[in-house]
């Protein structure tokens, strides 16, 4: 019986000691992550974040962190790439809009200018804008069960909110399909990127396409991928010369 109850102690003990020691795990790796980019030494830094990525999944300040190491070292199609995802995580985010355009300049790629409303769909998220809709959804439900129970002025009283409901169900859905439109778009990280006239090994080319591009892939053929560039070109590219800045599994 005393055995027992010291097998059952000590596994709870486990138990309790074994997510504080996860964590600590977590922590040491970053701090080596961030001692690592501070000495300079970039390839080792966004090892560590990629091995801290693979261990607890993504977040904005992680695939920064990444983003900046790999423009550090001149690979402007991964830093696009991720500053790209973070900015999937984090659209409102400052520090993540000038690295990118930095690093888009420093690369010789075209300023991407946003008409208005891209601009707003950027305020949120695709998720959030589309959880701002389902809540318009649900008060405006709310508000049209009540005006059945109401007559003459009481029910002209519930037409302005009714319409403002109505506004935000719109915008919301309107702003979550351009924010999931965007989700398809990809970045050329090979740097002596081509686009192929047709999907073959020794296809002749339309002409190279630079290193950070976005694409928008159309369709794919045997590891060859239609894309689409921000000019309107057209081309075939190897499957692995691109990645989407959704991965997709």
């Amino acid at each position: 019986m005393k055995t027992r109850l010291t097998i059952t102690v000590l596994a709870a003990l486990a138990a309790l000691l074994w997510p504080a020691a996860a964590d600590a795990g977590r922590n040491d790796l970053f701090g080596q992550a961030n001692a690592a980019y501070d000495r300079g030494e970039f390839e080792q830094a966004a090892a560590l974040y990629r091995e801290i990525i693979d261990q607890d999944g993504l977040s904005a300040g992680l695939l920064y962190n990444l983003a900046n190491c790999y423009a550090a070292t001149g690979r402007t199609g991964l830093a696009v790439l991720n500053y790209e995802r973070a900015l999937r995580l984090a659209p409102a985010d400052a520090d993540i809009q000038a690295n990118l355009a930095l690093v888009r300049k420093d690369g010789g790629l075209p300023e991407v200018v946003h008409p208005g409303w891209q601009r707003i769909a950027a305020l949120l998220p695709a998720d959030g804008w589309l959880l701002l809709a389902t809540g318009g959804l649900i008060v405006c439900s709310v508000l049209l069960l009540l005006s059945l129970r109401l007559t003459g002025p009481g029910r002209r009283l519930l037409l302005f909110p009714l319409l403002f409901c109505l506004a935000i169900i719109g915008t919301g859905l309107s702003a979550a399909w351009i924010g999931y439109q965007s989700w398809q778009d990809c970045v050329v990280i090979n740097p002596g990127g081509r686009l192929l006239i047709s999907p073959f090994a020794g296809a002749e080319s339309r002409g190279p396409i630079r290193e950070g591009s976005l694409v928008r892939p159309l369709k794919e053929h045997q590891g060859y991928v239609l894309v689409r560039d921000r000019n309107g070109r057209q081309g075939w590219i190897p499957r692995e010369e691109m990645a989407c800045i959704v991965p997709v599994n």
